[in-house]
């Protein structure tokens, strides 16, 4: 993906943030951290992280700029920015569907006549192939000669083929990325998860392609199946620590709840972060706030728009 080449960076929140009350060492390594999390589309473990942190990785966890998920580990803004581009990307990627569609016409309508025309050719031959063989039986049983019957046999259509290419990609086709996403929620994994995987899949399909196609290049005949198989690991599991709020609400978390307060009164935080009663006091602020409501470990608030 073109726009996953770069990402939004702030000098000033970089110079006001969490960060610089770590040493240079851990900023430096920070930054390599953010580079490859990027570049891995927004993935890297913990124990990949440790490695590339050392000692440095539990003081920024402490911070709140890394957070843990799991086996997972989460930098926000570049969170935030990966949704943003896969979004972007949807929307080009069914603009491009649309032109192709458009230009393509003509050639796709008879491709579908030639499709058409080679299942029935395909039933054709099988029906034939059937009724041969009904009639060899026939014949062995009785053990007479029919040579006036007529090839014409009806017994030949009890038994229609019911696994033609047809029925295949009518029950097999490729979903859309409400039925992905949908999928994914039911079964307990995250959004972004099923976002991600619809378009590994849709950047490797041409359009007009029956079935995706993975990194071999082979058909996916069952995308479910390949979901199950593939995607669903504990990684991408929904967070269930966070709540689910009412529409029209939004959950905040003690990391941003931090930047919230940081904002309002940053000589008091300061103070009581270097005492070591930061968490405590961002808490007490928050809950004093009449914009906030409890919501299991953190808050909510009604959106604007």
């Amino acid at each position: 993906m073109d726009n996953l080449q770069w990402f939004k960076f702030s000098p000033s929140h970089w110079f006001m943030g969490r960060i610089q009350r770590c040493s240079e060492v851990a900023q430096a390594r920070f930054m390599r951290i953010v580079c490859i999390y990027w570049n891995n589309e927004c993935q890297m473990s913990v124990d990949d992280a440790r490695i590339e942190l050392d000692e440095e990785f539990d003081n920024l966890v402490r911070l709140k700029i890394i957070e843990v998920d799991g086996n997972s580990i989460s930098i926000k803004f570049l969170d935030a920015q990966y949704e943003e581009c896969l979004a972007i990307g949807n929307k080009r990627s069914e603009a491009a569907k649309a032109r192709w569609s458009k230009a393509k016409g003509k050639q796709k309508e008879s491709k579908s006549m030639q499709l058409h025309t080679d299942e029935v050719q395909d039933y054709a031959d099988k029906n034939r192939k059937e009724e041969n063989r009904k009639e060899e039986n026939r014949k062995e049983e009785s053990n007479k000669n029919s040579p006036t019957e007529s090839s014409d046999n009806v017994d030949a259509l009890d038994d229609p083929p019911t696994d033609t290419h047809k029925d295949v990609c009518k029950n097999n086709k490729r979903p859309t990325i409400d039925l992905v996403i949908d999928y994914f929620v039911k079964n307990g994994y995250s959004k972004k998860a099923a976002v991600a995987a619809f378009e590994y899949y849709e950047a490797g399909t041409e359009p007009g392609q029956i079935y995706w196609r993975d990194s071999k290049g082979n058909e996916v005949r069952s995308w479910k199946q390949k979901m199950r198989g593939v995607w669903f690991k504990e990684e991408n599991k929904v967070d269930k620590a966070i709540p689910i709020v009412e529409p029209g609400w939004k959950y905040v978390g003690l990391s941003e709840a931090y930047d919230i307060v940081r904002d309002q009164n940053n000589v008091s935080l300061s103070e009581q972060v270097k005492i070591g009663a930061g968490d405590d006091f961002v808490r007490k602020m928050m809950n004093m706030n009449p914009s906030y409501k409890n919501a299991g470990k953190g808050w909510k608030y009604r959106k604007t728009t």
